[in-house]
């Protein structure tokens, strides 16, 4: 009977959970869009998915800011941290993406 003291707690826990988790599988799901939508403006992917397991996050984020910086992408800070996420972390939607 003590049990029963816990389901409005477990309640509460699942019903702040589970937004979260759908909300970072939504988040991971645009990984492979924010590099097509930057990305590909100036060339083409091959070019990025050729060097995803060789670079470190540190590599992809000098090579991001070189973009940005000599290139003139057009990508605010926000969408370059993301960017860097999504390559360094090697996300599925940009794996998935590099294959086809």
């Amino acid at each position: 009977m003590k049990y029963y003291k816990f389901v409005p707690v477990l309640f509460m826990l699942f019903l702040f959970a589970v937004p979260t988790i759908v909300a970072a599988e939504g988040e991971a799901g645009e990984c492979y869009q924010q590099l097509e939508n930057n990305c590909q403006k100036c060339h083409m992917l091959g070019r990025v998915c050729g060097k995803l397991e060789k670079k470190s996050e540190r590599a992809w984020k000098k090579t991001v800011t070189r973009m940005v910086e000599r290139r003139g992408a057009k990508v605010d800070a926000q969408q370059q941290a993301a960017i860097v996420k999504c390559l360094a972390t090697r996300d599925a939607s940009v794996v998935q993406g590099c294959k086809q």
